[in-house]
């Protein structure tokens, strides 16, 4: 009985190292493709939806910025600049926050699925995974570091040029701000 146990262990600790180790490799490859991520197609992204918003006379474009880059236009549709910015980070081909939330949830998946996993470690893991998942959240959302960045980079100074200049203003801030790799 204690031999059985001992090997119980034993298969339980090495499905586990297996499990984290997956788990780091997964997390690694995630971490690589984010730190790949091509930079100018993503300010690019921002500066398509800014450009936009600019035509006929800036109205559009002034209130995308008042509104901190979430608007919507009765004429010209909605505009999301920090959702544009999320969606042009590209990781394995998927979005960052859909990407994001697929190694999460493959990460829970692996450890749940370790034979005998012991409640408490699990109930533990869980609540360290849904930490994790809302993360994602925290960067996107109002008050998160993508828009803090877009704060920095929208600046509305008013009268004549003042669309050109907002848009070489955010530019040339996205381009200081979004790390390049």
């Amino acid at each position: 009985a204690e031999e059985a146990r001992q090997q119980a262990r034993a298969d339980l600790l090495m499905a586990f190292r297996s499990a984290l180790s997956q788990s780091r490799s997964n997390i690694e490859a995630f971490r690589t493709a984010l730190l790949s991520a091509d930079a100018v197609s993503i300010n690019g992204a921002v500066l398509s939806e800014l450009r936009r918003a600019r035509p006929p006379n800036g109205q559009t474009l002034r209130m995308v910025i008042i509104q901190g880059g979430v608007y919507t236009s009765p004429s010209r549709g909605s505009f999301d600049l920090i959702e544009t910015y999320a969606a042009a980070i590209r990781v394995s081909g998927r979005e960052l926050p859909g990407a994001y939330s697929n190694l999460v949830r493959a990460v829970g998946d692996r450890l749940q699925a370790i034979p005998f996993f012991p409640q408490d470690l699990a109930k533990t893991t869980q609540l360290l995974l849904n930490q994790a998942r809302r993360q994602v959240n925290a960067v996107t959302t109002h008050g998160g570091a993508i828009h803090l960045m877009m704060h920095r980079a929208l600046h509305w100074i008013g009268g004549k040029g003042a669309s050109d200049m907002a848009v070489s203003h955010a530019d040339r801030s996205l381009g200081r701000e979004t790390p390049h790799p």
